[in-house]
């Protein structure tokens, strides 16, 4: 359950490392995001080692929520949850700004038009 002002993780190689949600865009309830909901952001901490990358503190993406602490319930009544809450930087046509995705992705986003992200990831849940 992701709402304002959430700290989240960015788990692809833009060089961002936190990011703060301002709004969730789009999903089924408006007060609050689960996996594969759309998030406006705004880039609050970077690596130090990317100094020359386009994107400053402070911008503002859009992100794909595909990570939550909070527990999902798969349709054979087993659950898993995360560590933490990450999410993947896109821009305003929902194309990934980086083009890799360090860890995991469920395969409850296969169902929304993010295929692009699914391809891009190291593994499957």
């Amino acid at each position: 359950m992701i709402q304002k002002e959430t700290f989240l993780r960015v788990v692809d190689n833009s060089g961002v490392k936190f990011v703060k949600c301002l709004q969730v865009a789009k999903s089924s309830n408006s007060s609050d995001g689960k996996i594969g909901d759309i998030l406006v952001v705004s880039v609050k901490s970077m690596q130090k080692k990317r100094n020359i990358s386009k994107i400053k503190r402070g911008d503002i993406f859009y992100a794909i929520l595909i990570r939550t602490k909070n527990k999902i319930i798969k349709m054979d009544s087993q659950w898993l949850h995360f560590f933490e809450n990450a999410v993947i930087l896109t821009n305003k046509n929902l194309k990934p700004v980086a083009n890799r995705i360090i860890g995991p992705v469920l395969r409850l986003l296969r169902s929304t038009k993010t295929i692009k992200l699914i391809s891009m990831s190291s593994g499957f849940l």
